[in-house]
């Protein structure tokens, strides 16, 4: 629930049972009260804050392979990837790896825009932008899961031998599909959790370190994850609640050492981001601004019938019926109804019912 809820565009929803989620958890309910100290200093009070996508252009020319994680409930954290896509490309990278992607849509590149049938995270709509600008732009889309892994029995000395083996097939499935064909290929990969992590534990390897060993490549990774708000701050970390106390950001931030040195806060990333805490207008975050590549939208519906949610869609209209939204928003009876955020171009928008049936259709075109 705390995914589809963000994914309809209700973040505060999915926070929402994203907290009582983690409220089920024991091993959470201990780090939370771990969490719950506050700091009147930290590490990086000495370091600089950076604009993260100047901070990663900066670095790009310099890598072959850049990998970045998200936290599977928070899109926000797809929206950096999706506007670091046109700066990392001018830097000569031409394929992106993401997890989300299934091999059971081999048409992706040739179609041009992700479907329901694309991946599983990316029916979130901000999944499917990053998808859909990756391929306007030119980038090669590439997936690289490891989906044997599901059938996996831990051997009897080792219970994560099945999460290692995914790690590892994820590692080799990037060298397969991209390096070996095209040994100078520069790579942007969009990685779920811990799953780009340089790290190595007696039982389990995360995929940055297998596919360092495997490849001789050393990738830049970067970490998003740990550095985000949560709907409860006892779910925060001490050091990004002080952060965003102490210092003042408005942008995903990096913080740099007069020595030029990244805070990573530990050795299993080159490079942490701190993303803002979230700002709403016309009931949407900020961030679905993307830097000014959206705009709110009013609704153009009249005389809706809300006794009951409604689901209002917008799609690009030159995509077929079963392509992810460019967004979407829940209509809740008796509150104030939110604004889409849209591109540039055409764009069907329709208002569907729980069953599916179409209440209301329109066409826009944005400049």
């Amino acid at each position: 629930m705390s995914y589809i809820t963000s994914w309809v565009g209700d973040h505060e929803g999915g926070y929402a049972y994203e907290e009582r989620f983690l409220e089920s958890l024991e091993p959470r309910i201990k780090r939370r009260k771990a969490h719950a100290r506050e700091i009147s200093e930290s590490p990086i009070d000495t370091y600089q804050p950076r604009d993260a996508l100047d901070a990663i252009g900066a670095i790009a020319g310099e890598q072959q392979v850049i990998m970045i994680n998200e936290e599977h409930r928070t899109p926000v954290h797809r929206a950096l990837t999706l506007r670091l896509l046109p700066i990392l490309y001018a830097k000569g990278f031409r394929y992106l790896a993401a997890e989300t992607l299934f091999e059971s849509d081999p048409e992706l590149n040739k179609r041009g825009y992700p479907t329901q049938e694309t991946g599983y995270y990316s029916a979130d709509p901000v999944f499917g932008d990053l998808i859909r600008t990756a391929l306007k732009i030119g980038y090669k889309l590439v997936p690289y899961e490891h989906v044997r892994a599901v059938r996996c029995k831990p051997s009897p000395d080792n219970p994560m031998s099945c999460d290692d083996e995914r790690e590892r097939g994820q590692a080799k499935n990037l060298i397969a599909r991209i390096l070996q064909a095209d040994p100078q290929a520069k790579i942007l990969v969009h990685a779920g959790r811990d799953h780009n992590a340089e790290k190595s534990t007696e039982y389990l390897s995360m995929m940055g370190w297998h596919f360092k060993q495997l490849s001789k490549i050393d990738p830049f990774t970067i970490d998003q994850m740990h550095m985000s708000e949560r709907r409860n701050p006892a779910d925060e970390e001490p050091l990004y609640r002080y952060v965003t106390r102490e210092r003042e950001f408005a942008r995903p931030t990096v913080f740099q050492s007069e020595s030029g040195e990244f805070w990573k806060g530990g050795a299993s990333h080159d490079m942490t981001v701190f993303n803002p805490r979230a700002r709403y207008e016309q009931g949407r975050p900020t961030w679905l601004k993307l830097g000014g590549l959206r705009k709110p939208q009013v609704l153009d519906f009249e005389k809706l019938d809300r006794a009951e949610p409604v689901l209002v869609q917008a799609f690009m209209a030159e995509e077929g019926e079963n392509a992810v939204p460019v967004d979407q928003v829940l209509l809740y009876p008796g509150k104030d109804v939110p604004v889409l955020m849209l591109p540039s171009g055409t764009m069907r928008v329709r208002a569907i019912d729980k069953s599916g049936r179409v209440l209301g259709s329109y066409e826009v075109t944005l400049p």
